[in-house]
């Protein structure tokens, strides 16, 4: 649970600086942890099910992994849209005071 909270504050400071919604980030950053967690289990279960029935150890293992893998994808994915949501905004602020759409 402590790891989700660190994942929650982290994905809320790099939303804010890139001037996304906080919130949404926050949500989603946790919520990838646990869909990464899921898909990892769901995988595993119809793969290999002696793994479920075996080592814990090595379930958390997978688990925290997945976990990862998915944080790392979802943080991939707020780069690109603040990276797009950048460009979208300077392409409109360049042609703000165009001359073209001063002489009509």
């Amino acid at each position: 649970m402590i790891l989700i909270v660190i994942i929650a504050v982290l994905f809320y400071r790099a939303a804010g600086k890139r001037n996304l919604s906080p919130w949404l980030w926050t949500i989603l950053g946790a919520g990838s942890y646990f869909v990464g967690q899921f898909m990892a289990g769901i995988i595993l279960g119809l793969t290999n099910s002696a793994v479920l029935m075996g080592d814990d150890l090595q379930l958390i293992g997978v688990a925290l992994i997945a976990g990862l893998i998915a944080i790392t994808i979802t943080y991939f994915i707020m780069e690109a849209v603040a990276k797009n949501k950048k460009q979208k905004k300077d392409v409109v602020d360049e042609n703000l005071l165009d001359d073209r759409y001063l002489e009509k």
